[in-house]
């Protein structure tokens, strides 16, 4: 099939490309030395002036020279960011070529890359971006009549020639032309490689029901389910460049938002969107993004509970019931009927002045801003007293400051020093004030909390209260406190957020997913899991989710191919789950997964890292990461373990707990035979073996 006798033609097309890149590359270099070379004198300048008119300075003068500084400094960054990208492009500028007929036109010719580029004294596009409309004909459409979807609407023509190309460090490996989107050969070519620390793109090997997700652009909810290996995170990432690309008039960078499990995953993804050429988006986890809402906590993570779970230390149905939708219902019913009013209100005093009497602050929280969120009351009527003791009775109390210091001692002070403390103490009331007002209006979440919990269970009830007063909040107790704090509005709409994707969606509870299309009420929301990885059943299918959201275009696919792991491995992985026997498979053989006894570990690792430059060691929880990682390199086998804030890097042999290992992939792995007496140990269990790329060995 591969081409090796390459056209002359083909070849001459590749010259011309990366001779234009290289033009490219040689200006802008010239021009961002001159750059840099000017934006320095600038700051110079700016240094030299200030030092000169120090003791008068010229504050527009400076502005000017500030702004003049900072947009070129933008110019420079842009300069450098195109510069990257084309150095990337040179490596392999296209990896296929479409020849097509538009109806009543002539044949055309496009190649298409990870970026469009265009000969600027032409005019002439020498690479297409894959993310154009008409470059997914290359995922879609067979040879022949077909068509494709522009601005203008749907487009007929006639696929030609659809050809696909290796082109590494700038040279052409081989070429070869089929009929449909992306052949197998190609695929094993890309899936027989080692794996890498970092996710990498797939934009020359995305299938078409992939491609189907990635150009989805009517949704506001995307429900993905997908099994291990799918490629469910690739695609997400995908779909983002492709949103970017399609809605740049609209849609930014830094309005997008990814949710996933922990910090060593998002260290592995975080190269995809800038590979692709646009910039990073904000990653963190739900962990972190709520737990800012607790401060006056010691909040703990997903992880914790998990550990939890895996010692039997937490009653999984505690869990299951906190994050239920039932719950969150009786949470949101007893806070609209009792919480809201649940507030002793008394009379507003600054020193023996009585600011606002009961009657008036009633009236303004229950009548005049009843239709707000008490937060926003709460904040309404604090500004409202704030503002009107700056301008109506500030001065009133100059004549007590002036007593108090003049009382406090001898020390004698001119008029500007007075006026300073005399302020000093007027914001110092001013603050007490402040606080008086947001713990009169701020309902008592906590309280509220507790008492639904009760009324389900008396032990579940007197342990979290137990926790509360110790100032410990596990994270099965944070989602309906945030729940809370979501309806009080103390954690507020997120307008600037216009899509969210959450990943590893099985883990999350129903509770998490009406809180977040409050948050996020106005974005889209792509949303990826596998109920098959859960290590705890919130939900029975990620279709499910949709019954969370009130959204009124929702659409859900599913995966059911893997294309991650070889036959063996694949074979192995329909053993342990009575789902899995459902799964299809792409058909690369290798090596049989192989079973050792625990005396064989430090062998079977180090030889097993001396074939595969990415091997992970697996464990069910931290604690028997640890008891492996010490017994690795007290034998002198070099490894490291890994936690939940860090990074794996290329080469290394990491030894990690199961749920860090989500979403991963290794080239080797190694995982210990477990105790399995319920399905949801099977999953655990599946979830370790199935982050096997070539090799899987069991340790018994």
């Amino acid at each position: 099939m591969y081409q090796m006798n390459i056209d002359k033609n083909e070849i001459a097309y590749l010259e011309k490309v990366k001779s234009y890149i290289a033009s490219r590359l040689g200006s802008y270099e010239d021009d961002m030395i001159s750059l840099r070379e000017y934006i320095r004198e600038e700051r110079q300048r700016m240094w030299e002036d200030f030092v000169r008119v120090s003791d008068r300075p010229d504050t527009f003068e400076l502005v000017q020279l500030s702004q003049t500084e900072s947009r070129d400094t933008q110019r420079l960054e842009r300069m450098e960011k195109e510069n990257a990208s084309l150095k990337i492009l040179a490596k392999s500028p296209y990896f296929a070529r479409l020849d097509f007929k538009e109806d009543g036109y002539d044949e055309e010719t496009i190649y298409i890359g990870r970026r469009s580029l265009s000969d600027e004294s032409t005019a002439q596009m020498l690479v297409c971006d894959w993310r154009s409309d008409i470059a997914g004909m290359f995922y879609d459409s067979p040879l022949g009549k077909t068509s494709y979807t522009s601005v203008e609407g749907e487009i007929p023509c006639e696929l030609l020639l659809r050809r696909q190309y290796k082109i590494a460090d700038g040279e052409l490996i081989y070429m070869f032309d089929s009929d449909i989107a992306v052949e197998d050969d190609i695929l094993q070519q890309e899936l027989g490689k080692t794996s890498d620390a970092k996710m990498k793109t797939i934009i020359s090997t995305i299938q078409a029901e992939q491609n189907a997700v990635i150009r989805n652009l009517e949704s506001s909810l995307l429900l993905v389910s997908g099994v291990a290996g799918s490629g469910k995170t690739s695609i997400a990432l995908h779909r983002l460049a492709y949103l970017l690309y399609k809605q740049r008039k609209t849609l930014t960078s830094s309005n997008i938002i990814i949710f996933s499990p922990n910090n060593v995953f998002n260290s592995y993804i975080a190269d995809v969107l800038p590979d692709l050429g646009e910039d990073k988006v904000l990653q963190t986890s739900f962990y972190e993004f709520l737990s800012e809402y607790f401060k006056d906590k010691s909040v703990l993570p997903l992880s914790d509970q998990t550990e939890r779970i895996f010692s039997k230390k937490t009653d999984t149905n505690e869990i299951k019931l906190k994050g239920s939708a039932e719950f969150a219902a009786k949470l949101e019913k007893y806070f609209i009927s009792t919480a809201v009013s649940d507030i002793e209100i008394k009379p507003l005093m600054l020193d023996s002045e009585e600011i606002r009497t009961k009657a008036e602050l009633e009236y303004l929280y229950f009548d005049l801003y009843k239709s707000f969120l008490p937060a926003v009351r709460m904040n309404k009527i604090k500004e409202g007293i704030l503002e009107y003791c700056e301008n109506d009775i500030k001065q009133n109390h100059r004549p007590r400051y002036e007593h108090e210091i003049s009382q406090n001692g001898s020390i004698e002070m001119n008029d500007d020093e007075l006026n300073l403390e005399c302020e000093t103490r007027w914001q110092g009331d001013l603050d007490v004030l402040a606080n008086e007002i947001e713990k009169m209006f701020t309902p008592n979440l906590e309280k509220a909390y507790l008492t639904v919990l009760r009324k389900f269970s008396e032990e579940y009830y007197e342990k979290a209260k137990e926790r509360f007063e110790s100032g410990v909040l596990y994270f099965e107790d944070m989602l309906p406190l945030a729940y809370l704090k979501v309806l009080c509005g103390k954690i507020r709409e997120q307008r600037r957020i216009k899509h969210v994707v959450v990943d590893e969606a099985q883990d999350y509870p129903p509770i998490l997913y009406l809180l977040t299309a409050k948050v996020f009420k106005d974005a889209k929301h792509t949303v990826l899991g596998d109920p098959d990885q859960a290590f705890i059943s919130h939900i029975k299918s990620i279709k499910d989710i949709s019954e969370l959201y009130s959204f009124p275009k929702t659409v859900y696919i599913e995966f059911n191919k893997t294309y991650r792991s070889t036959v063996e491995i694949n074979t192995f992985l329909q053993s342990i789950l009575k789902n899995a026997a459902d799964t299809k498979f792409f058909e690369r053989h290798g090596e049989e997964v192989s079973f050792e006894s625990h005396e064989n570990l430090i062998s079977t690792v180090s030889d097993i890292t001396q074939k595969y430059p990415s091997t992970a060691v697996i464990c069910k929880t931290q604690q028997d990461a640890e008891n492996a990682f010490n017994e690795l390199t007290s034998a002198g086998v070099k490894v490291r373990l890994i936690g939940s804030e860090d990074i794996v890097f290329p080469g290394d042999t990491v030894v990690l707990p199961s749920y860090l290992t989500k979403g991963l992939e290794f080239d080797a792995v190694v995982i210990f035979d477990q105790e399995r007496k319920t399905e949801d140990d099977n999953k655990v269990y599946y979830v370790c073996a199935s982050r096997a790329l070539h090799k899987l060995v069991v340790i018994r």
